[in-house]
């Protein structure tokens, strides 16, 4: 994966389009008391689940915005990473700056990809979670019963019955 190439937010300094732009920020993130509550974006995310923002023409992940908020410019050629595994969490406690392997390595670790896959429902694509596979490997019901129940086609539905899809469950 590429690193996302650097934005410097070039806001000067007591600059009230800055403090604005804070406070229009954290009004969408549901912030909880606690520093180990995920604070969730509520405003536009990504299909991956990660919220967007739309700084100076470009658009970013907010976890990265919030971090920025916080502790000032991201690193060149970094990642900023979630250590509680919640894309949509903005929470400045649960951000940390790394470098592409260091974001590869947590992935690994928290058993959401092996060899380069993302698996199952931590796979951004997912229409089904783990609960909805074993209840169509075990169900009865005709193919096309439970491709109409569960959004997806009969050959999905096929694939996951023979166990070709989702094996790791």
């Amino acid at each position: 994966m590429k690193a996302a190439a650097p934005i410097i937010f070039n806001f000067a300094p007591g600059c009230q389009n800055r403090h604005r732009r804070e406070a229009k920020f954290w009004l969408k993130v549901a912030v909880a008391p606690g520093i180990d509550e995920c604070w969730p974006w509520t405003g536009k995310r990504w299909k991956n689940g990660y919220g967007q923002i739309t700084i100076s023409g470009h658009t970013i992940g907010t976890h990265r915005f919030a971090y920025f908020l916080i502790y000032g410019q991201i690193p060149g050629g970094k990642f900023v990473l979630h250590d509680c595994d919640n894309p949509p969490c903005c929470n400045p406690f649960h951000l940390y700056s790394g470098t592409p392997k260091n974001n590869t390595d947590d992935c690994v670790r928290r058993g959401r990809a092996r060899g380069g896959r993302f698996l199952g429902e931590a796979h951004g694509y997912a229409k089904l979670s783990n609960e909805d596979v074993l209840a169509i490997r075990t169900s009865p019901d005709s193919y096309s019963t439970l491709a109409a129940n569960y959004g997806v086609g009969k050959s999905q539905i096929g694939r996951i019955k023979n166990n070709q899809h989702w094996r790791h469950l």
